[in-house]
C-alpha cells in the first residue's frame, strides 16, 4: 500500500493480495570510488535492455556483439547474396548465445549495481505516483456522483454517509468486520448506509469467487443480506454443500439460483467490483472507502462512531 497517499488514510492491510511493495532505501551518496553518474547512461541503457530482453524471452544478439567500451552499436553488415543466404548457418549455437547473453547481465550487474539501485527506484517512484493518481481520481468520481458508486451493489441502512465495503467471504478479517459493522448499523442506519462490493482474493482462497457468485445469485431474489450473514457465519464449511443448503433455507427458487451464479451476468458483476477497488489502490480485504478516504482493515467500534458523531 502506497503511505505516501496524500489523499487517503491507510491502516494495516487484512488479507494481503500480495505481499506490499517494499519501497527501496532513499537516495544515499555514492560509495567511494563509484563511477559518476553521467558515465553510467549507456550502461544502464544496456543494462535495461538486457533485463527487458531476458523478461520478454528474447536474447539481443547485438547487444552482445558490443565491445564492452564500444561508444555505439556495431557497424551494419553488408547484406548477404541470395547464394549467401542460402549457404548462410548459425554462427553460434543458441545454447551458446543464451550463456553468453546470461554473463554479459551478470557481468554488468557485479560491475554497476548502483545503476540497477537507480533504475529499480525510478521505476518504483513511477508506479506509486501512478497509483497515487488512479485513487485520487476514483475517489474524486465517487464523492461527484455517490449514487454511481452503489450502482447496482446491495446496501444496508439508510443514511447520507456511506461506506463502502470490497471484502472476500473467506477472508478471515471480513467475518470480524461483518459482525462490527452489523452491531454497528443496528443502531446507526439511519445515518449510515454500508454498500457491499466483491473483492475475492482468488489468489489465496479457492472459495472466494464461488462464494461471492452464489451471493450475488442470492441478491437477484431479494436475499443477498441473509446469505451473506450466513457465509460469515458458517466461513469454515464455505463450499457448494453450504451455498445449496443456505439456498434452500431462504426459499431461493434453486434452478433460478443454479442459473444466476453460473451465469456471465455473475462474474461481470463482480469484476466491475474488482475494477473500481484496483483504481482505488486495494491491496487487501476488508477495504472501506468513507468521506473521500480510503481505509484498510477491519474498523472497530469507536472509529464507526466517531464518524458518525463528525456528520
Amino acid at each position: 500500500m502506497d503511505s505516501s497517499t496524500a489523499a487517503s488514510t491507510v491502516k494495516p492491510l487484512g488479507t494481503p493480495v500480495r505481499a506490499p511493495d517494499r519501497l527501496l532505501p532513499p537516495d544515499r551518496p555514492a560509495a567511494k570510488g563509484a563511477r559518476p553518474a553521467q558515465h553510467l547512461g549507456r550502461r544502464m541503457a544496456l543494462l535495461l535492455g538486457l533485463l527487458l530482453a531476458l523478461a520478454s524471452g528474447a536474447t539481443p544478439l547485438l547487444a552482445l556483439a558490443a565491445p564492452a567500451g564500444a561508444a555505439g552499436p556495431p557497424p551494419a553488415a553488408a547484406a548477404p547474396s541470395t547464394a549467401d543466404s542460402a549457404a548462410a548457418v548459425p554462427t553460434k549455437p543458441a545454447a551458446a548465445a543464451a550463456a553468453e547473453f546470461e554473463q554479459r547481465v551478470l557481468e554488468v550487474l557485479r560491475n554497476h549495481p548502483e545503476a540497477v539501485f537507480e533504475a529499480l527506484q525510478t521505476q518504483l517512484r513511477r508506479q506509486q505516483e501512478q497509483k497515487r493518481r488512479a485513487q485520487e481520481q476514483a475517489l474524486a468520481e465517487l464523492q461527484r456522483n455517490p449514487t454511481a458508486a452503489v450502482g447496482s451493489s446491495p446496501s444496508r441502512g439508510k443514511g447520507k454517509l456511506q461506506l463502502i465495503e470490497f471484502s472476500d467471504f473467506q477472508c478471515p478479517y471480513c467475518a470480524v468486520a461483518s459482525k462490527t459493522l452489523a452491531a454497528f448499523l443496528a443502531n446507526n442506519g439511519s445515518k449510515v448506509s454500508l454498500i457491499y462490493k466483491h473483492y475475492p482474493l482468488t489468489q489465496i482462497h479457492a472459495e472466494a469467487l464461488p462464494a461471492a457468485r452464489a451471493a450475488w445469485a442470492a441478491q437477484q431474489q431479494g436475499r443477498f443480506w441473509e446469505f451473506h450473514d450466513a457465509l460469515f457465519a458458517a466461513q469454515t464449511r464455505l463450499g457448494e454443500p453450504l451455498y445449496l443448503e443456505t439456498a434452500r433455507a431462504l426459499g431461493l427458487d434453486l434452478k433460478r439460483f443454479a442459473s444466476d451464479r453460473n451465469g456471465k451476468a455473475s462474474l461481470e458483476a463482480i469484476d466491475r467490483d474488482r475494477a473500481l477497488a484496483d483504481r482505488l489502490g486495494l491491496e487487501g480485504t476488508p477495504f472501506f472507502v468513507v468521506d473521500g478516504q480510503v481505509e484498510a482493515g477491519a474498523l472497530d467500534e469507536a472509529f464507526l462512531q466517531k464518524l458518525v458523531q463528525d456528520h
